[in-house]
């Protein structure tokens, strides 16, 4: 019977909570506690708790929340005697785009759905996994690595079964997957196992602790009953099913299976066979049933999928060896120890029970660990030294004394067949020695220091363009093993920067790859010795040009790279040196020295100086066109490449005037500077693009509307910071009269009308207008009107004039649209 809270029509929420409740008491209230304090906006979610015929108090603890919190709903049934039946009666009732299955006596992180949710909608996820935290007992690591999308085969998702996962309702509806309700244990695993299968996306949430998964220490917990060899096999008998019929890739079905074989030795067989209470025919029987699913799904490939001591169980269970099976069970590990491993042959034996008793008569393949063993190895240090990679670190192989050891680097083209390999010499390194084994076993000898030369490595001709993966081969007392060599994250050193090689002539940049392992990308393949220069501000002091900005090239340290600004003429290549220092980077860089992490490439802030008069050879500019460029260096590695803004730039005073020896129109010269249409900062010397002309523009010479004998003469001008006086206006009539007076400045409007522009400027718009109004000495005559408006300009004590030709006749419409002026703009 549904006690409270009916659905709201038209109101489905995106996650149906799902809680199967028998005796959870007092666990139930804070399970309900952690979901109604859920960050995620209440209104997308609805909980449905089924009472399973508790009598502990638990159903009027759900009736109590329900009667608090609109969105619970309670359903009270009579006592099941497990938890497939409540959970499926609340799927049932599930409206939610998604449903989330929890143990009550277990609870969510706060913000558990809100991050699940997230992640769903992102990735069009069928299932959620949230990472779980034991409380009480262990948890899978692996399974919870965090993942956006997690393929079923490849990664370790199947390693987690429970059903606490975020799960798309439309998937359980489709292939109407439901709990299996003849069954109280495992129950979750076919049910997820359908699931998983049924599924396209897989995504897991990992960094956050989403759900907490608690060991009951009291009350009446279903899983608390003793079971029956039944009840521990059936549900590992009917996965292992599910899956032989419905996964066909070979490699899936393999990893798949074996993790129901780990099962089927920890939680059927070895409980059975140790339990002083079972019979010999509970035993029997257990063996039998484990020694069918053997003989019908076991492969070979699936030897590595499971533990070396599990491996050595399933042998004695498969080939009825059941004395050395019933003493497996109760040997442990870590517990009763195991002897050194054996290297002989190439091959590393480790001595389990049995190991060459001719009695058992158990082969030695089945104690074989080679395959099992790593390579432990890390980078201690890289570097340069004369255009050759130094690599040094240690490699050894696991449980295997560093004995008649040799050590070599290969190289590996990515994607390709192509490989070379480099002899590395040994160096004494202790360290390891206690790190793994516990001082059991030598690896003092395991130090390596490799010198490859990468412009000559591969036979004399320098390696091809293309990403090398570095590995490390190992060889000890005749065991031959290799890894990917691994960079740490940090170890007291800085990755170095790239370089160019020689031959060929192509950079090279070593580097930490996602996943941690070291490789060389020659050729720029995704890593590029990349130049970037960043203008931060450009303008005059005195007669002096100030530029300030920051510069990097991608793959080298920020501390390694040397900065020299210079001008080259665009027409003649002539180049010329800039006084350069450094400072810190500009603030609103990407990124600046002291933010970037050591050994990465950070921005080097620093400040040149243009002297038009001094620059060029410690004589004046020559006229024409000078770009502004940067030249990086650090060891091997030269870069130029042109300083650029990233937004637009205020410039100051926008140009100059200089007295240039040799300069024309009566020794004034124009010194410009100004940003290409690419953003790229160049000086026009002598005005080639930029001429009085282009940089004081008219726009409308009118007679003023209150008095007769004044003209309005209006426009804008390029040029910033003028001095007070520095522009004034003089209009000529047609009979040669003349009248002038000093031009206000004042801010633009919206409605100014634009000049027509001259020569290559971009941005009169925000350039500032100007408003004279010029008293005629004679009263003129409009028929006629005026005949010429100059504009002279005073700059570093230098006046050029502009002339504007007008029309025949001046009208006398009003000036400013839509009748008065909008400012005052006076006299004079």
């Amino acid at each position: 019977m549904i006690f409270t809270n009916s659905p709201r029509k038209n109101s489905s929420p995106d996650v149906s909570v799902v809680v199967a409740v028998y005796n959870a008491m007092p666990y139930l209230i804070e399970c309900l506690n952690s979901i109604v304090c859920q960050t995620v906006d209440r209104r997308r979610i609805e909980v449905i708790a089924v009472d399973d015929g508790s009598t502990d108090g638990s159903a009027e603890e759900l009736d109590r929340f329900a009667a608090e919190y609109p969105r619970i709903r309670v359903v009270h049934q009579e006592n099941s005697g497990g938890p497939s039946r409540p959970r499926n009666r609340a799927l049932d009732l599930a409206r939610g785009r998604y449903v989330f299955v929890v143990d009550a006596d277990d609870y969510l992180g706060r913000e558990a759905l809100e991050r699940m949710l997230a992640m769903a909608g992102e990735q069009g996820s069928d299932v959620v996994l949230g990472k779980v935290v034991g409380v009480g007992r262990g948890s899978s690591v692996r399974a919870y690595r965090h993942a956006d999308r997690a393929d079923l085969f490849s990664s370790e998702v199947y390693r987690s079964l429970n059903s606490m996962k975020l799960i798309r309702r439309s998937l359980l509806e489709r292939g109407r997957i439901r709990f299996p309700e003849d069954l109280w244990l495992g129950e979750d695993q076919i049910f997820m196992t359908e699931v998983y299968l049924a599924a396209r996306t897989i995504s897991v949430v990992g960094n956050y602790d989403c759900y907490f998964l608690r060991r009951r220490e009291v009350g009446e917990n279903i899983s608390a009953r003793r079971r029956t060899v039944h009840e521990r096999v059936v549900h590992i008998e009917r996965v292992m099913a599910l899956v032989d019929a419905r996964v066909d890739d070979p490699l899936g079905r393999r990893r798949l299976l074996a993790r129901h074989f780990r099962a089927l030795v920890d939680k059927a067989v070895l409980p059975v066979l140790c339990d002083r209470d079972s019979d010999a025919a509970e035993r029997a029987e257990v063996v039998r049933r484990g020694r069918v699913l053997c003989r019908r799904y076991w492969e070979a490939g699936m030897v590595g999928e499971v533990s070396a001591i599990a491996w050595l169980r399933l042998y004695c269970l498969m080939e009825g060896r059941d004395a050395e099976l019933e003493h497996l069970a109760g040997y442990r590990p870590e517990r009763d120890g195991v002897g050194k491993e054996l290297v002989e042959g190439g091959r590393i034996y480790r001595p389990y029970p049995f190991f060459r008793d001719a009695a058992a008569g158990v082969p030695d393949h089945v104690f074989d660990v080679t395959d099992r063993l790593r390579v432990r190895q890390a980078v201690t240090g890289l570097g340069w030294d004369k255009g050759r990679l130094v690599v040094s670190g240690y490699a050894y192989v696991d449980r295997v004394d560093a004995r008649q050891v040799s050590t070599r680097l290969v190289l590996r083209r990515r994607g390709g067949t192509q490989q070379w390999t480099v002899p590395a010499e040994s160096v004494p390194m202790p360290e390891p020695t206690g790190e793994h084994g516990a001082g059991r076993y030598d690896y003092s000898g395991v130090g390596f220091r490799a010198v490859v030369g990468l412009d000559r490595v591969a036979a004399g001709g320098g390696l091809g363009r293309g990403v090398w993966d570095v590995y490390v081969q190992v060889e000890a007392q005749g065991v031959v093993k290799e890894a990917r060599l691994a960079l740490p994250e940090s170890g007291g050193w800085q990755l170095p920067g790239g370089r160019d090689l020689s031959v060929p002539a192509v950079s090279a940049v070593a580097y930490r790859t996602k996943g941690g392992k070291l490789a060389v990308d020659v050729g720029g393949v995704y890593h590029r010795l990349t130049p970037r220069a960043v203008l931060a501000s450009m303008g005059w002091s005195g007669d002096l040009l100030h530029l300030r900005g920051s510069c990097r090239v991608e793959n080298v340290p920020g501390a390694a790279v040397g900065v020299e600004a210079f001008l080259r003429h665009r027409a003649t290549d002539a180049e010329a040196l800039l006084p350069t220092t450094f400072e810190a980077g500009p603030a609103d860089t990407a990124d600046t020295a002291g933010s970037a992490p050591a050994g990465t490439a950070a921005d080097v802030g620093f400040q040149a100086v243009v002297d038009p008069l001094a620059a060029d050879a410690a004589g004046p500019l020559s006229s024409g066109v000078w770009d502004v460029w940067v030249r990086l260096c650090a060891p091997g590695v030269l870069r130029e490449v042109r300083l650029k803004t990233a937004d637009e730039l205020p410039v100051g005073d926008l140009w100059r005037l200089r007295v240039l020896p040799g300069a024309q129109c009566g020794g004034v010269q124009l010194v410009t500077p100004y940003l290409t249409m690419g953003r790229h900062a160049a000086l026009d010397v002598g005005g080639c693009y930029f001429t009085a002309q282009t940089q004081v523009l008219v726009s409308r010479v009118r007679r003023h509307p209150g008095n007769r004998q004044e003209v309005i003469v209006q426009g804008r001008v390029g040029v910033q910071g003028l001095a007070e006086g520095g522009l004034r206006v003089e209009v000529v009539d047609r009979r040669g009269n003349r009248s002038q007076a000093v031009a206000r400045l004042v801010p633009t409007d919206a409605e100014d009308p634009l000049p027509k522009v001259v020569g290559r400027e971009h941005h009169t718009g925000r350039w500032q207008l100007f408003t004279a109004v010029v008293p005629m000495a004679v009263r003129p005559r409009f028929a006629h009107g005026v005949a010429e408006v100059r504009v002279h300009l005073t700059v570093s004590g230098r006046t050029l004039t502009v002339r504007h030709s007008c029309p025949s006749v001046m009208p006398a419409a009003p000036l400013w649209r839509g009748g008065a002026p909008s400012r005052n703009i006076g006299k004079g």
